[in-house]
């Protein structure tokens, strides 16, 4: 061997292909293997996808389980369901009120009543004896699970009332701006009349109030005299006054014995009223002998004011 033949021989890397081709095919064959045995198991034989009479039931076994009414079933349940909803929800609407009651504090008096319906929110609002707000400073409910009070804004005078349940009743408690007694209301649940708003006129002055207009003590009538309260809040029934008509100024009137009831947004000057009250929207109610003429302030002005007895006009 010559001297160029080894350094050739020498430089030739060794010739390891049968080995790593054996390599190669004992890598491949496993694989080659699996997968015909996930073909095979793949396979699925034709026998197998034909719908047995065996498969079919238990196909509709299982979709009668899943699904056990038919269609019309379905839309006769909906409506039934539909129509039970509607009746439940759909209640006779009560009728609504809107009503002034006048409250006193001193002990032995009944509690006054707000009637709530469900769906319905109701205002109520507290003023003292001048009509002037009387703030609310804290109020307690004694079922506060099944009804909602809220206060209409800090230092607001009035609340309102949702009833959470169709049925019961409840106190409230309130404590109102610099009076140590508590008034007390109930509160009932009713179908038939509700108070959409219900103003409280407290037979005592704030504190703070403005004194100024307010009579002697002794001409502040006492919540015994229901005839000034119907008459500020224009409730005569026909048979318990005469209604009465005053020329020359927007008011109502009614005479009711040898007394003449007036409700009216302007101050009476004369003659001498026997008692009154201001309601908390700025009306007055008047209690006086029954007199022909009669001096309103009006603005700036002082009006003169003639009683007509009846409908037509009689003097």
């Amino acid at each position: 061997m010559s001297l160029d033949q080894a350094r050739v021989r020498k430089l030739r890397p060794p010739i390891l292909f049968p080995f790593r081709l054996s390599l190669l095919l004992a890598w491949m064959i496993p694989l080659v293997g699996n997968c015909e045995e996930v073909e095979s198991k793949q396979a699925i034989p034709h026998s197998e996808r034909v719908f047995t009479q065996d498969k079919m039931a238990a196909f509709y076994e299982a979709l009668s389980n899943i699904f056990p009414m038919t269609p019309e079933m379905v839309n006769q349940f909906l409506e039934t369901y539909l129509a039970n909803e509607s009746a439940v929800l759909n209640r006779p609407e009560p009728d609504p009120l809107i009503d002034f009651q006048m409250v006193s504090l001193d002990p032995g008096e009944k509690p006054s009543i707000v009637m709530v319906a469900p769906g319905i929110a109701s205002a109520i609002g507290f003023f003292d004896a001048t009509g002037a707000p009387w703030p609310v400073t804290q109020f307690v409910v004694g079922d506060s699970a099944n009804f909602e009070i809220l206060q209409l804004g800090e230092n607001s005078n009035s609340l309102t009332i949702s009833p959470l349940a169709r049925g019961g009743e409840t106190n409230l408690v309130i404590s109102l701006h610099e009076e140590p007694t508590p008034l007390v209301l109930k509160v009932v649940v009713s179908s038939e009349t509700v108070h959409y708003q219900v103003n409280f006129q407290i037979t005592r002055l704030r504190p703070s109030s403005e004194t100024a207009n307010v009579g002697r003590e002794d001409e502040f009538p006492m919540p015994g005299n229901k005839d000034l309260l119907k008459a500020l809040a224009g409730t005569f029934a026909p048979e318990e006054a005469i209604t009465v008509v005053l020329e020359g100024l927007k008011a109502e009137a009614w005479v009711k014995g040898d007394n003449l009831f007036i409700r009216s947004r302007f101050v009476l000057l004369s003659p001498p009223w026997e008692g009154s009250l201001a309601g908390p929207d700025g009306i007055f109610s008047y209690q006086l002998p029954l007199s022909s003429v009669l001096l309103f302030s009006v603005g700036e002005r002082v009006k003169k004011v003639t009683l007509l007895l009846g409908a037509s006009g009689e003097r």
